[in-house]
């Protein structure tokens, strides 16, 4: 029978976001406290190596850079850090974002030479390193924004930046930094591209949970608060916006695997595969596998008691099944793959507020679902 997806608890309470290193060897988890950790797999178990401990508040967002081995980290606190490994500990770097409220998000651009950092000031920090003085600078975007930035993506090119936000718009911004970078050529969302500069703009019916640019650059799709996906194809209609209304949950987290297909994750609490057709987007498959929760024999009195207090039952969800992760999801990003290969992305990692993260590898897990269907009607397994 083809392999479930791996579950690894981490123990670091609820995780909102995570990044991997060039190699999957190690990953680094911003939980809900202050602190980022370092993770490296030995023996195919997950193992604390490191933790960092520079923010005075929740961390939102962290990436890790595949070529030059740097993590940003953006928190609650009003700052963002860069980490760079040197003699066996990581070094951090204040970044200079000037700004009064939460940074909210943040993303290496794919050339590695700036990073981008939402905030809850209505604007965008595009940071840059400046060698003349030794220190990460910002400039910002702020043109048209009139809510708390939500997410961000950057086009495979390098220079533009897609922004979502809870005004319940999502926009395509020029980040042109001239110190760092040639001048762009024109592409299907625009010619001009100043920095700042904004190419295109879209509304939506709620809250920007998510935004990804497909690997050409010319797809872009947004999922929202009232999970919709919206799917904008600049090469064909820069105007024209395809919305899939389903009956899903709220999404927090996208990303494309190839140029026609996306995958989704929040509120349902398993992934969810969605295909782009040109015309309409559409559901592939939902990754709902469950596992059976064990039966408790024994509970002590305080358990008991809480439950009955809580739940009005001394044994919840006894032998009910459950989603592999048993809160929503807060972040999906690749494990293996690319989305511009050949083959795609063939392996995915979620994680969530139940401090899990989980790898999916995306045809064994479709698979596993086809054989739980033929086998048994799709009956409740325990995964372990």
């Amino acid at each position: 029978m083809p392999t479930p997806p791996l579950q690894f608890k981490l123990g670091v309470g609820p995780i909102l976001s995570h990044a991997f290193n060039a190699d999957r060897s190690q990953v680094a988890v911003a939980s809900d406290n202050c602190n980022l950790y370092i993770f490296e797999r030995k023996n195919n178990k997950w193992e604390i190596t490191h933790t960092l401990c520079e923010h005075d508040q929740p961390l939102t967002g962290v990436d890790w850079c595949p070529k030059t081995n740097r993590i940003v980290t953006c928190a609650d606190d009003k700052n963002a850090y860069v980490w760079t490994f040197e003699n066996g500990k990581w070094n951090a770097c204040l970044v200079l974002l000037r700004v009064k409220c939460s940074a909210t998000c943040v993303k290496w651009s794919p050339n590695e030479n700036k990073f981008a950092v939402g905030t809850a000031q209505k604007l965008v920090a595009i940071c840059y390193y400046e060698k003349e003085h030794n220190w990460w600078v910002a400039k910002h975007i702020k043109t048209d924004i009139n809510s708390t930035v939500r997410t961000i993506a950057w086009h495979p090119g390098n220079v533009l930046l897609a922004v979502g936000s809870f005004d319940r718009y999502a926009r395509v911004f020029s980040a042109y930094v001239k110190e760092v970078e040639e001048k762009p050529s024109p592409l299907p969302w625009g010619a001009k591209m100043s920095f700042g500069a904004t190419m295109a703009s879209y509304p939506v019916s709620g809250f920007v949970k998510a935004v990804a640019f497909s690997p050409s650059g010319h797809r872009l799709v947004i999922v929202t608060h009232d999970a919709t996906c919206n799917v904008v194809d600049a090469n064909e209609d820069l105007h024209r916006v395809v919305t899939y209304y389903g009956k899903e949950l709220t999404m927090r987290s996208v990303m494309w695997i190839n140029e026609n297909e996306f995958v989704a994750g929040g509120d349902d609490q398993y992934p969810i595969l969605y295909e782009y057709t040109g015309k309409e987007v559409r559901i592939k498959k939902a990754f709902d596998v469950f596992s059976e929760k064990p039966k408790n024999k024994v509970l002590s009195a305080f358990a008991k008691f809480r439950n009955l207090d809580d739940l009005d039952t001394e044994n919840p969800d006894d032998g009910v099944p459950q989603p592999l992760h048993t809160f929503a999801i807060t972040d999906i990003i690749p494990f293996k793959g690319t989305a511009s290969a050949r083959t795609g992305v063939t392996d995915i990692s979620s994680v969530s507020h139940d401090g899990q993260m989980i790898v999916w590898p995306i045809q064994a897990t479709l698979d596993y679902l086809n054989a739980l269907l033929t086998n048994s009607s799709h009956k409740c397994v325990h995964v372990t």
